[in-house]
C-alpha cells in the first residue's frame, strides 16, 4: 500500500516503473474483524508474485494464486457476509 503521493512521484521518473497494477477500492471492517477471518480461514493468502500479478490476465491470475497454494479456484465458494 502507499499514498497517491509516493505512486505519481515513483511514476513520473524516467525509468522510475516497468509494470504497474493499480486497484482502488474501499471496506470497512470494525476493529479484529479481519484478524478473526484469517484466524477461521475464510481468506486465501497468496504471497504476490509479479507473474500472477502484472503478467496474467484476471481468469488466469485468479486460478495460479489458488493454484500457488495447492488448490483449485473452481472448488471455491464466493460470498459470505450479512448478504
Amino acid at each position: 500500500m502507499s499514498r497517491w503521493g509516493d505512486v505519481i512521484e515513483k511514476l513520473s521518473r524516467e525509468g522510475g516503473v516497468e509494470k504497474i497494477l493499480m486497484s482502488i477500492g474501499y471496506w470497512r471492517w470494525r476493529k479484529g474483524e479481519v484478524e478473526g477471518e484469517v484466524g477461521e480461514n475464510v481468506w486465501v493468502r497468496v504471497k504476490g508474485e509479479e507473474d500472477i500479478l502484472l503478467d496474467m490476465g484476471y481468469e488466469e491470475g485468479y486460478g495460479g494464486g489458488f493454484g500457488k497454494v495447492g488448490m483449485e479456484a473452481d472448488g471455491v465458494v464466493c460470498g459470505g457476509g450479512d448478504g
